[in-house]
């Protein structure tokens, strides 16, 4: 991450920190939200309740190291019986390969939730039904 993205990522920090929503200038945290998020790392990033749900799942643990933005290491850890284990060890596999894709339609189901879960944690997230 370079020296800008650094400097906005501290700036949103601290306004989700410091600052009620009701508080906020909107219109310049939405602009901080969208430089930021122009990177494509945060679109493909295998986040902590992700992984936790994919844990739950799966019934095996599951280990991400991240090794710079375009690899990451994965290690998963299963003990059952032979062909119990290899189905579960499959399973996450193929959650972490859907968590990973990148859609040719342009419709990214993946990044929309983690928007959307950055929204509630942030609690600007407004359910338009």
């Amino acid at each position: 991450m370079n020296r800008e993205k650094a400097e906005i990522r501290k700036k949103l920090d601290e306004m989700i920190r410091y600052q009620k929503p009701e508080e906020r200038d909107q219109q310049l945290f939405e602009q901080y939200i969208e430089e930021f998020l122009k990177e494509l790392w945060f679109h493909r990033l295998l986040l902590g309740d992700i992984i936790k749900k994919m844990e739950e799942f799966c019934k095996c643990y599951i280990y991400v190291d991240q090794i710079n933005c375009n690899s990451v290491k994965v290690v998963i850890v299963c003990l059952a019986h032979k062909n119990v284990a290899k189905w579960k060890v499959d399973l996450a596999v193929k959650c972490i390969d859907d968590v990973l894709y990148i859609p040719d339609d342009g419709v990214d189901f993946v990044m929309e939730m983690q928007l959307k879960e950055l929204a509630i944690r942030n609690a600007t997230y407004k359910n338009c039904l």
